[in-house]
């Protein structure tokens, strides 16, 4: 890091060197990267049936991301003529959501089903990178490398179970440890006019993030709340890597086994960039 603040540092101080400030705004369209882990989806305390500690179904979405979706960008740089520097915000305009529909037999009654819910709105992620820059007469190739930090990775976990005539919900947090990925862009930019830029890209993020902690939030059955009535371990869920020294309480957070959730995503985006 020292050693990339001393380039620009050098640059600056270079009589002659042209020196630009870069806004870019656009949209773009994201898939899960075709590697990507899948999403585990669980639905725990299950309100109105079993709620063993050691309960902890897992369904697999596969090919997931919780980062897919259409996606708005607003960038600042600042450009040499062929390098410079940048840092954008990323952010799905919609809610990323995974569900499952299933019969959990070894907790409700036989014929009961449950669908289990998680989503995420407007997810955001902070893109600091390096960029370079070739021109050409009409078209100019730009390249985009560095960091994706997550600014708003929360997510919500759904439960609605519906047995004998019975609807129990479960409404939970769940949060992630503070991880970071890799984010490549690289593309093509039409010169509309000297100070104005249409471009086209190919953007991929790999990011993983560690599932840290379920918490409950809301609980009711047939409508009436029953969140007073949990029990702390009931009540939140700790992901841990490490197993072997967990001894259950009801009077304290129940510990799973912790898993990742992917974030990565491959995609195309739209831009405008202004040169001031």
């Amino acid at each position: 890091m020292k050693q990339v603040l001393l380039l620009f540092a050098v640059l600056l101080s270079i009589p002659g060197t042209a020196q630009r400030l870069v806004l870019r705004a656009g949209l773009g369209h994201a898939l899960p990267l075709s590697n990507s882990r899948p999403v585990y989806l669980t639905g725990f305390p299950y309100t109105g049936g079993s709620k063993n500690p050691s309960d902890n179904a897992m369904f697999e979405v596969k090919k997931a991301s919780m980062f897919s979706g259409t996606r708005a960008v607003a960038a600042v740089g600042f450009m040499f003529p062929r390098i410079g520097f940048e840092i954008a915000a990323a952010t799905v305009i919609s809610a990323v959501e995974y569900k499952v529909a299933t019969s959990l037999g070894d907790v409700y009654p036989a014929g009961s089903e449950t669908h289990i819910r998680q989503s995420i709105t407007n997810p955001t992620l902070l893109l600091p990178s390096a960029v370079m820059n070739i021109p050409g007469k009409k078209l100019d190739v730009s390249v985009r490398a560095g960091l994706a930090l997550p600014l708003h990775a929360r997510m919500q976990v759904e439960s609605e179970t519906f047995s004998n005539g019975n609807r129990f919900y479960d409404r939970s947090e769940l949060r992630s440890s503070f991880g970071f990925g890799l984010a490549f862009s690289g593309g093509v930019e039409y010169k509309i006019t000297s100070k104005l830029r249409a471009g086209l890209a190919l953007d991929i993020i790999t990011m993983t993030l560690k599932a840290k902690q379920l918490t409950l939030k809301e609980s009711s059955a047939n409508g009436e709340s029953t969140f007073p009535d949990k029990l702390a371990y009931e009540k939140q869920t700790l992901y841990v890597d490490d197993m072997s020294s967990y001894t259950f309480s009801s009077d304290a957070p129940r510990q799973a086994p912790g898993y990742s959730i992917p974030f990565g995503t491959k995609g195309l985006s739209l831009t405008i960039s202004m040169i001031l």
